[in-house]
């Protein structure tokens, strides 16, 4: 793997992606508390459905939140062309 990373992740990533990554962790992960940390995570929303911690994924393009097993985020990655997301850490701890 070269020092940029891995060229097949490069290919998806937009210029604002890191801010986008940064926005997310500050706004719904990081925090100096448990309670804090599963209040933002509970926070966190599918903006097709309003179902939350339902296997969430967060596009790196546009900070939208949507569902994995309902497969809002595959439309959402289809329809906008956004194909690179995550699934924030705390989202996947709690219950």
């Amino acid at each position: 793997m070269s020092p940029a990373g891995c060229p097949h992740v490069n290919s998806f990533k937009v210029d604002n992606w890191k801010q986008n990554l940064r926005l997310i962790y500050q706004c719904f992960v990081w925090s100096g508390s448990a309670e804090t940390r599963k209040r933002k995570a509970k926070s966190c929303i599918c903006h097709m459905c309003g179902a939350h911690l339902n296997r969430l994924h967060s596009c790196l393009y546009c900070v939208f939140f949507a569902c994995f097993s309902k497969k809002h985020i595959h439309e959402h990655a289809k329809s906008k062309r956004h194909n690179l997301a995550l699934v924030p850490p705390l989202m996947r701890l709690l219950p």
